[in-house]
């Protein structure tokens, strides 16, 4: 068994890391539930899979045609995935698009297996040819039959390690006389070995992700130069080199400690996605890490370690972090406000409100799922009423401040203004409306008080006006009464100024 890198390795890794999201991705649609929206980490998770594998199958120059067929069917699947109404016709074909992956990563296995039998071959080839030629010189004497034997234990020993550059090298300085047969082997090795490490270590230098390896006690034993905290957070390969994970200071435990996973590092079991942080040399700046890996056996099937990669996810888990900060702000603010976030469906179906309202309104909220308004409301507008509102939505277009009322528990009524906009998705399809609303029982109860004391004021004010024009009446009849009875005497004096103004 070889142990050194053959290209395409990290192709069969996509590979299998492909079906793996596939059978994911599949069961996310399958599960009971609304499929508004498409399971999108998954889906890009398989796009960029699948061009990892597309380029790792390039660099290896290795000819897969099924891929085709799968970037084919999976655009297909895509399109169906994007719509939430074709949402279930799409499991199946995923369901089909896993067993293709498994395929897929059969094939590429078998690809690299025979690539792998072909060099064990040739190499077996090579040793024989060895084997013969210096089988040659036994009779120049017991002495060099002797040093062939060292020297072919040392080669086999050096190459059976992994170390090919020190048996070539073993195999140079190892000279049986001129021109040396060991010369031509050698060259013939390195040439084979050299290209296939060259492209190994371009592979290794140029990945996003590192590899990595540890012996049988958990410590790292080798590294690459392109993993983060070496290239990122300024420590030396030293640092980390001969040590367990538990054993370097600025590795910060799992979320399930080190002594979990170095239990089960003891079990020989491969894991996958174990993340963790990392700090530079002030611990200030963290980065976060995920690692994967699986135990690595030398060709007699002696456990020698594990074998795996890391991958730097800081820029996910920030933009994760975020994301949870935000939906509980959002969780926080909707559970706290007076207005409530409400969503239909293309039909104007109402959708099951979220855990806080339901607590809020109580169960018998959730009745109304499942409903347009004018069902479960017929009765809290006029006909006409509600014509015009489904015709404001058949139109798309915003409405504000419809109000209506509505029977909560039995006996209990609610006033609610609702307003609400269309939503659409990315490309443009109408997905339903949302929108908000607001209980406005209390406002419409002070309307109500406000009208009844308008009509008692309204109503004292008629009385006080009618007693007034009485009041009015009686004060003219008593004018013109006085009048009358003044009029005489007023006469008499009158007539007496006369006279006496003529006398």
């Amino acid at each position: 068994m070889l142990l050194f890198k053959l290209p395409g390795t990290a192709a069969l890794q996509h590979a299998a890391q492909l079906t793996t999201l596939t059978a994911r991705l599949a069961a996310a649609v399958d599960a009971p539930g609304p499929r508004n929206e498409v399971p999108g980490a998954e889906a890009g998770a398989i796009d960029r899979t699948l061009q990892a594998l597309r380029t790792e199958l390039e660099r290896a120059d290795i000819g897969l045609p099924a891929l085709d067929a799968f970037e084919s069917r999976w655009r297909a699947t895509r399109v169906l995935l994007k719509d939430a109404a074709a949402g279930a016709a799409a499991q199946p074909m995923l369901v089909a698009q896993a067993a293709a992956a498994q395929a897929l990563t059969a094939h590429a296995g078998a690809t690299l297996e025979e690539r792998q039998r072909s060099l064990q071959l040739w190499l077996k080839g090579l040793v024989g040819m060895l084997a013969l030629m210096l089988a040659l010189p036994i009779v120049l004497g017991w002495r060099r039959q002797l040093r062939l034997r060292n020297s072919l234990q040392h080669f086999s020993s050096e190459l059976g390690s992994g170390a090919w550059q020190d048996a070539v090298r073993t195999l140079r300085e190892d000279r049986l006389g001129a021109p040396s047969t060991f010369d031509a082997l050698a060259t013939g090795i390195e040439g084979a070995l050299g290209e296939s490490e060259r492209r190994w270590q371009a592979l290794a230098d140029l990945s996003a992700d590192w590899y990595w390896e540890s012996d049988t006690r958990h410590a790292l034993s080798w590294l690459t130069g392109s993993a983060p905290m070496v290239n990122v957070q300024g420590w030396q390969a030293s640092d980390l080199i001969g040590r367990r994970r538990d054993q370097i200071s600025f590795y910060e435990a799992p979320a399930e400690g080190w002594e979990h996973f170095h239990a089960q590092l003891d079990r020989r079991v491969a894991f996958r996605d174990l993340e963790f942080r990392v700090a530079d040399r002030l611990h200030r700046h963290w980065i976060w890490v995920s690692i994967s890996g699986r135990p690595r056996f030398d060709a007699d099937g002696q456990w020698q370690g594990y074998e795996g990669v890391g991958r730097d996810i800081t820029e996910r888990r920030t933009a994760h972090e975020r994301l949870v900060a935000s939906e509980q702000r959002w969780s926080m603010m909707a559970g706290l406000a007076s207005d409530w976030y409400w969503q239909t469906d293309i039909e104007h179906r109402m959708l099951p409100l979220s855990p806080e309202l339901s607590r809020r309104f109580g169960e018998h909220a959730d009745r109304f799922a499942g409903m347009t308004r004018w069902q479960a409301f017929r009765e809290a507008l006029p006909p006409a009423q509600w014509d015009e509102h489904r015709a404001d939505l058949e139109a798309r277009l915003p409405f504000r401040a419809l109000q209506y009322e509505i029977e909560m528990p039995p006996g209990q009524f609610v006033w609610v203004s609702i307003s609400g906009m269309p939503r659409f998705d990315g490309s443009g399809r109408f997905l339903g409306y949302h929108g908000v609303g607001r209980d406005v029982s209390m406002r419409k109860q002070a309307e109500r008080l406000l009208l009844r004391h308008n009509e008692e004021l309204k109503r004292a004010v008629t009385e006080r006006t009618r007693e007034l024009e009485q009041v009015n009446l009686d004060l003219e009849a008593f004018a013109r009464q006085l009048a009358h009875e003044l009029r005489t005497p007023i006469g008499h004096v009158q007539g007496l100024a006369h006279l006496l103004e003529a006398r």
